[in-house]
């Protein structure tokens, strides 16, 4: 079975990174430090926006005979191990991967991400089709013992 993620910007991902970014920087101004610490503070948590928002993005994820590769925004393509640490919500799919250096990436697929066939068939594939992974938290279904 072949699997096929063509991922779209997502404004809800980029309203999260915007938001906590912000939300940083309130915390810097509330916090009674001196002027000169809080301003250097700030100027890291802007350097840190800019540099969330202009890294290399995944473009597209494909599983073909259990192969994994993702497509960055430069068109590189990447092999890639999908690692067990995954997230699977109603409204997320975060996926993890380690390339063949071993850098990680942390993929988050969101419902704007793609289209709603797209992102339930991943849901699907990650539950059912990948059962030897083991680590997947689906955090919508709850248990009570």
């Amino acid at each position: 079975m072949t699997v096929v993620v063509r991922l779209r910007y997502s404004k809800l991902w980029r309203l999260l990174q915007v938001s906590v970014h912000l939300l940083a920087l309130v915390g810097i101004w509330l916090a009674s430090l001196a002027t000169p610490l809080q301003m250097a503070l700030s100027l890291a948590v802007a350097v840190s926006l800019g540099a969330t928002i202009t890294r290399l993005r995944v473009m597209s994820i494909v599983c073909h005979a259990g192969e994994w590769y993702v497509r960055l925004t430069n068109g590189e393509r990447r092999a890639v191990a999908l690692r067990p640490e995954m997230t699977v919500l109603p409204f997320l799919v975060m996926l993890s991967f380690k390339d063949r250096s071993g850098a990680i990436l942390h993929v988050p697929v969101l419902q704007d991400s793609t289209d709603s066939q797209t992102f339930r068939r991943l849901r699907v594939f990650l539950r059912f089709a990948q059962p030897k992974l083991g680590g997947t938290r689906t955090v919508s279904e709850a248990t009570v013992s």
